[in-house]
């Protein structure tokens, strides 16, 4: 059984489920001769097999689920004084839907993600968004220096999701505004954290990178390049 992302066009996703899949992997070959096949493993168990009919492993998903006050006892001693001033009002336009487009398809470079249209991309992004607690900072030329896109999971859980700093001032930064948000009044309900974290993705990896070293459950992603058989 296979399935399309309309984000990553150049690819067909691959159920591992799928009965008698050495067959069925020659068959998409023939069928879709032009695109990559993409295939998700949460175990170790059929990765050998795979790496035998020519798939390589291009990213690793770690799935974090974090207490807040964990998280706050990490964030706690961040100095995020700099020249850089925070938009109040997190408002998905233009500028900002560019600027994720840029870090996006630079961190999913093995499966390249479609042209950038902006309404569609909007639409994404913004799904379930938690405009009041999202992040965005700015120069004092008005360019982008980071975000965070938080959003809402359930009233105890927020999720961390597609960010970008351009230095570790901008970083520091970052932290030191989710520090703000999380210790709120008006968050004084939530309890956890979630984050997906790319290994492909340095901004995410490397922000909650004292998190990834509890051995957290992760997903490969492994892809079947048909640019290297043609």
């Amino acid at each position: 059984m296979i399935s399309f992302n309309t984000f990553h066009p150049n690819a067909v996703y691959l159920d591992k489920k799928t009965q008698d899949i050495v067959c069925y992997i020659e068959k998409i070959k023939l069928e879709y001769p032009l695109k990559d096949i993409i295939v998700w493993l949460d175990s170790d168990d059929e990765y050998e097999k795979f790496l035998q009919l020519g798939f390589e492993e291009c990213r690793r998903t770690y799935d974090l689920e974090i207490e807040v006050s964990s998280l706050l006892n990490v964030f706690k001693e961040v100095d995020g004084n700099s020249e850089q001033i925070e938009d109040e009002s997190f408002i998905v336009n233009e500028k900002l839907v560019n600027k994720w487009y840029e870090v996006y398809a630079s961190t999913h470079k093995a499966n390249p993600v479609k042209p950038c249209e902006f309404e569609g991309m909007r639409e994404v992004i913004s799904k379930d968004l938690d405009y009041k607690n999202s992040i965005l900072i700015l120069n004092r030329k008005d360019e982008i220096c980071g975000y965070i896109f938080v959003y809402e999971e359930d009233e105890e859980t927020v999720e961390i999701g597609y960010m970008y700093y351009q230095d570790n001032i901008a970083k520091q930064c970052l932290k030191h505004l989710l520090f703000k948000r999380l210790t709120n009044v008006d968050n004084k309900n939530i309890k956890r954290v979630y984050a997906e974290v790319d290994d492909t993705d340095q901004y995410a990896y490397e922000f909650l990178k004292e998190f990834l070293s509890d051995n957290p459950p992760f997903q490969r992603t492994l892809i079947y390049k048909r640019s290297c058989c043609s």
